[in-house]
């Protein structure tokens, strides 16, 4: 049996190491719900409350946030009631926004009848004054959370 010298040693444990590596980058992912494990459809709440992003929104907009007299969006079933049918009306305790963001927040079916949109995206090509603000907070939606958006409200919204 050969004996193997300091020199093999170090070049294995480079492999070893270059392996390891691989190994631990290959479960990686850009997708935030595919680190996250979502298998929902596309178009469903749930898939849409996979992102990081759409779950954060609780943070300002729930119970203990800087919004708590607006829309409570810290849960699924919460984010569903607060938005779907409703419009800035139905807070008239929420001074944050003044009358940014008129219409119902989101309306089943219609994206271009969303006001959400237009205060977390350039979706539907015009924006709120609430849109400035959530850019400055790094809490504009885009790439796969707003597909995923979008894809709710043209089915309809559901509470899945």
């Amino acid at each position: 049996m050969k004996k193997l010298t300091p020199k093999h040693w170090l070049l294995n444990g480079r492999l070893l190491l270059v392996l390891l590596l691989l190994a631990l980058f290959a479960g990686c992912s850009d997708s935030d719900e595919e680190a996250l494990g979502s298998t929902a459809s596309s178009g469903s709440l749930e898939k849409l409350f996979s992102h990081s992003v759409i779950q954060g929104c609780g943070s300002c907009h729930g119970p203990q946030g800087l919004e708590s007299a607006g829309p409570n969006l810290t849960t699924k079933a919460s984010f569903h009631a607060s938005l779907v049918g409703n419009s800035r009306g139905n807070y008239t305790g929420w001074l944050t926004t003044g009358s940014a963001c008129a219409g119902t927040y989101v309306t089943p079916y219609s994206v271009k009848d969303s006001s959400v949109l237009s205060a977390i995206s350039m979706q539907n090509g015009t924006t709120c004054s609430a849109y400035n603000y959530h850019t400055t907070q790094n809490s504009e939606i885009s790439g796969k959370a707003l597909t995923d958006f979008v894809l709710w409200i043209e089915n309809g919204a559901p509470a899945n």
